[in-house]
């Protein structure tokens, strides 16, 4: 990897014409949001991109969101084009997100699809990524509110192996999470109240990554 040809860079609503179509080759349609939408998500500054750049061309992404208030940040998609997988691209925006980032983040949850595997994004080979990146998975009922509502596995990193976070506290990150991007979409408030509630029943329990067998 040629780092000094590489540039990451924080995401305009112009990167969008080329960010949206990567997005829709590494991950299932179905599970992302229109481009019109992410563009008005930008616009209220609230739904934070990154981009990897090489000469014009965008060839990594990452979607996220800030809680400062709790310390936290949200990643919600994030892929490297085909071409340049498997090469340390996806370790070196990541890293930078986690650890070169105005805000100093003491933890960080990512969605990981657990829906049929679709060429360039794997979910084995996610798991593997986010477990090497420090990532552990808990336990957590987590759902998608686009279609007819997409199970996801939630992992969490901390800045100090401190796995521990008020069930309170990630309750009204999920909260905001839904009210934020998902406002719109019609099953939203069943989905946020169905989490929020398996959440305050349990206590946080995280787990090793491992490779997950999904059910057909």
């Amino acid at each position: 990897m040629n780092l000094e040809t590489k540039t990451i860079r924080s995401g305009t609503i112009n990167d969008l014409d080329q960010v949206y179509p990567l997005m829709r080759t590494l991950f299932d349609p179905t599970t992302i949001l229109s481009k019109a939408t992410l563009g008005a998500l930008m616009k209220k500054n609230r739904y934070q991109l990154y981009v990897l750049v090489t000469n014009t061309k965008i060839i990594g992404f990452c979607w996220y969101l800030i809680f400062k208030e709790h310390h936290t940040i949200w990643i919600d998609y994030l892929g490297i084009h085909p071409k340049f997988q498997n090469q340390g691209y996806g370790t070196y925006l990541i890293s930078h997100l986690l650890n070169n980032h105005h805000f100093k983040p003491q933890y960080a949850f990512v969605e990981l699809e657990l829906d049929q595997e679709t060429p360039g994004n794997n979910f084995n080979r996610r798991v593997m990524f986010y477990q090497q990146q420090g990532f552990h998975l808990t336990n957590i009922k987590y759902l998608v509110p686009l279609d007819d509502g997409i199970p996801v596995a939630l992992a969490m990193w901390s800045l100090n192996k401190q796995y521990q976070i008020l069930n309170a506290t990630l309750s009204g990150i999920i909260k905001e999470i839904m009210n934020t991007i998902y406002l719109k979409q019609p099953m939203m408030p069943r989905v946020r109240d169905r989490i929020v509630s398996d959440l305050d029943s349990k206590h946080l329990v995280l787990r090793s990554l491992q490779i997950l067998k999904i059910n057909p």
